[in-house]
């Protein structure tokens, strides 16, 4: 059995790339000839190309990483454990202890925004988007942890 297979209509679909227009995925040959690999699974030949996440060619089609996934047998893929934020919508950010994926969105413990607060957590809460919590720094850590003073810092864009 292969560990990665091409996704199905509905994922390219979910993820935003289906082209409505020509039936078939976007980046895939228009004619629809191509159309054959969807859900099917990935021979262990292309096995390191997957590990990698670059394009490989199969039967003269060329397929990127966006065109496949990784096969679970009930799409659960356990994550470790950390606090990130997570939203429903993309604009809205909270911390929650995420500790798994499925099916592109990420479980969570609901309201638990610590690991300590876990460790009691039965609820779980499905969110659509996550990412690593970003470090806030003051001036005066930045300057402490470069051995400067506040005045001889200048913050630029990067």
């Amino acid at each position: 059995m292969s560990k990665y297979r091409f996704k199905t209509k509905e994922e390219f679909i979910r993820d935003g790339l289906w082209n409505d227009e020509c039936d078939t995925p976007k980046g895939w040959n228009p004619d629809g000839e191509m159309n054959e690999y969807l859900g099917r699974e990935i021979p262990e030949f292309y096995l390191e190309e997957c590990e990698a996440g670059v394009s490989f060619r199969l039967y003269g089609w060329t397929f990127c990483s966006k065109d496949y996934v990784e096969i679970s047998d009930d799409g659960f893929k356990p994550i470790e454990e950390t606090v990130m934020e997570v939203s429903g919508n993309n604009n809205w950010w909270t911390p929650r202890d995420v500790f798994s994926k499925k099916g592109g969105c990420y479980l969570a413990w609901n309201d638990a925004k610590t690991l300590e607060e876990a460790v009691d957590a039965y609820d779980t809460i499905v969110w659509k988007y996550a990412r690593p919590i970003k470090t806030k720094l003051t001036l005066k850590q930045v300057a402490e942890k470069f051995g400067l003073k506040e005045h001889e810092i200048e913050i630029i864009e990067s």
